[in-house]
């Protein structure tokens, strides 16, 4: 699926939105799903309203620990089933306490 977020998109909203995607391109593939109910799900970490996709590459990567490094972040992550009763969904909210990261350790992680 494109996981591109959304013009205005709230954080909340775009993981909700990924989970039930790719649950229902499962459950559209007659020949994975077999009419059969299907979990989806989707984790997303989200720094001041920022939402951290996939780093490209080892530089992203490494930019990415030194932001998240001795800072508080949220991490959300949905859950959504598809099934004969029509689509539901679920979301947590988790609060994480990163400790700081020097750059030597971000490099070698």
């Amino acid at each position: 699926i494109d996981e591109s977020r959304r013009e205005g998109e709230a954080p909340d909203d775009y993981v909700l939105r990924m989970a039930l995607e790719k649950a229902r391109r499962v459950a559209g593939a007659q020949e994975l799903s077999r009419g059969l109910p299907v979990l989806g799900a989707d984790t997303s970490v989200v720094v001041q309203g920022r939402v951290l996709g996939k780093p490209a590459d080892a530089a992203e990567s490494r930019a990415m620990l030194e932001l998240l490094s001795g800072r508080t972040h949220e991490v959300l992550s949905a859950v959504a089933l598809v099934g004969a009763q029509g689509p539901q969904s679920r979301l947590s909210r988790t609060e994480v306490r990163f400790r700081r990261v020097g750059a030597d350790e971000a490099t070698a992680y």
